[in-house]
């Protein structure tokens, strides 16, 4: 078949449904994309898209005690607990929402801020093309509407 080689053609973003995975097992496949992009194994970005069971993760900059259950009431309810390297605080994942995950190489690391902000744009766009007004909050990332916080990022 013809066609530029690997090198030459521009990188594709592959979107895949993954449907409800677990954190650990998304966690994993996260790893093993990034993997592959920086071995070379392929030129392509990654948006997985999926949900998880209950599960509240703690960034870098979290705390347990930010947990505004106790831990035992949280995990004997069947939701898990995972310390995470991102930043942030605590987030939790469950069931109906919609998680993204992107890997993506960006060429310069003064690009990721800006990239964050076009995600929000992005996010609030889609919004408002369903009827729903959202905006971001100054010295905050993420999505508000009038129903709270509705993206993460």
């Amino acid at each position: 078949m013809g066609g530029l080689p690997d090198q030459d053609r521009k990188p594709l973003l592959r979107v895949r449904w993954l449907g409800r995975l677990p954190y650990a097992e998304a966690w994993d496949l996260q790893r093993a994309f990034h993997e592959g992009k920086v071995l070379g194994r392929t030129p392509d970005d990654y948006l997985l898209l999926l949900e998880h069971p209950p599960v509240f993760t703690i960034g870098r900059n979290g705390s347990i005690t930010n947990l505004l259950a106790a831990q035992g009431v949280v995990t004997q309810a069947g939701a898990e607990i995972h310390h995470v390297d991102r930043g942030g605080d605590i987030t939790f994942h469950g069931p109906g929402q919609l998680v993204g995950y992107p890997i993506l190489s960006l060429e310069d690391p003064k690009q990721i801020v800006p990239y964050v902000r076009r995600l929000e744009q992005t996010l609030i766009r889609a919004l408002a093309e369903l009827g729903v007004e959202g905006w971001t909050e100054p010295g905050f990332t993420g999505v508000w509407t009038a129903g709270g916080k509705v993206a993460a990022i």
